[in-house]
């Protein structure tokens, strides 16, 4: 009866071969994955991180300015200038951000690179319009404007500033989940977060109609900034139709677009911040 020959393999030849590429971490023979080089450099780039500090800084001052005694001058202007323009101020920065939102969605002329920094400015803008707003509203309660049982629930206002609180909450609404949408990607709830971000495109024109027609008569400046924003967001509205309506791509190139190793990709859109920083690392 024939014997089969013995093995020679040695039992270090029986050890995995070295995982070479990006699955090599810490020696020849670590198999973990790593995590990819657009998501690290995103989370150490958080623009939003900074407009989050300006606008806590923003809510800090009209607390200060609230509490200051009135021998403090600097500070009782600051209050009078919040008083004044901060709902101006967080309507032009809500135009800004519509804007910003409509305009990064353009893949004809923007290159990645640009429309992830279209991205970073819509958030950022978003959240600096949210602190305008916090300070506009907390000093309508504190000069008792409005009650506080009446910041979330328009009952027992006039018209004018029901579209005001209204459109407090559909903004709220839109920034807390926008900051969460990377839970919604990839799942079969990222209908969610596309059906509570059109509320943007009723919460604007409701700030248009509470800053004509709740408070005091605007002046003629203040009337000039809202016909600008109204132009801008057509303007943006009207480019964002443009490059929404173009041809259907070819089998080729949808099969080749699904290939993308993101799960908003999956989704059906292509992952901008993907596309970035992969070229980045590629060129380097």
């Amino acid at each position: 009866m024939l014997r089969s020959p013995r093995s020679t393999r040695s039992p270090r030849s029986s050890r995995p071969a070295p995982v070479p590429g990006p699955l090599r971490r810490w020696g020849p023979e670590r198999a973990t994955p790593r995590r990819p080089l657009g998501d690290r450099a995103a989370r150490r780039h958080r623009p939003w991180l900074w407009a989050s500090f300006l606008a806590g800084l923003l809510l800090a001052n009209t607390l200060l300015a609230l509490t200051a005694p009135d021998h403090m001058g600097a500070v009782r202007h600051l209050q009078n200038l919040l008083w004044t323009y901060s709902g101006v101020l967080a309507l032009i920065g809500l135009t800004a951000t519509a804007v910003m939102g409509l305009v990064c969605a353009d893949r004809l002329v923007l290159s990645p690179r640009h429309r992830v920094l279209f991205q970073a400015a819509h958030r950022s803008l978003a959240l600096l319009s949210c602190g305008f707003l916090i300070a506009h509203v907390v000093l309508q309660v504190a000069f008792t404007r409005i009650n506080p049982a009446q910041l979330l629930l328009p009952l027992g206002v006039d018209a004018a500033v029901a579209t005001g609180i209204i459109a407090t909450d559909l903004l709220l609404v839109v920034v807390v989940t926008s900051l969460y949408r990377g839970r919604f990607a990839g799942t079969r709830y990222a209908w969610v977060w596309r059906t509570v971000h059109l509320g943007a495109y009723l919460c604007w024109p409701l700030a248009i109609v509470h800053g004509l027609t709740a408070g005091r008569a605007a002046p003629g400046w203040v009337l000039v900034c809202y016909l600008l924003c109204l132009f801008a967001v057509a303007a943006a509205l009207v480019v964002r139709l443009v490059v929404t309506v173009r041809p259907v791509p070819e089998p080729d190139e949808a099969r080749a677009g699904t290939e993308l190793l993101s799960p908003v990709a999956v989704s059906g859109e292509t992952d901008d911040e993907l596309a970035f920083w992969s070229s980045i690392r590629t060129r380097s």
